[in-house]
């Protein structure tokens, strides 16, 4: 899936260790390629949010990640599917 400039997608992880983020991502800023990390962390307020990391992609990353799903659980029916997990799964 190409993605538009100045849009990106996140998608829930896999954790193995507690450490690992809770979503997993690509992004396009610029014209330029970042892989996305999302933590799902709670203010001091108790006000849960979403907590996202860029990093900038360099060649060597785009070459090795060219082959590998880097979206595990994109759903693969509608739209509404789509939405269902992103909704059922954000803590907000």
């Amino acid at each position: 899936m190409e993605q538009k400039n100045n849009s990106g997608s996140l998608y829930k992880n896999r954790k193995e260790k507690p450490t690992q983020p809770d979503y997993n991502g690509t992004a396009t800023i610029d014209g330029k390629q970042y892989r996305m990390s999302g933590w799902v962390n709670k203010s001091k307020a108790g006000t849960n949010y979403l907590r996202v990391l860029f990093t900038e992609q360099q060649p060597q990353d785009l070459n090795a990640t060219a082959g590998q799903a880097t979206m595990p659980m994109q759903p693969q029916n509608s739209q509404q599917n789509i939405d269902s997990v992103i909704l059922d799964d954000l803590p907000f």
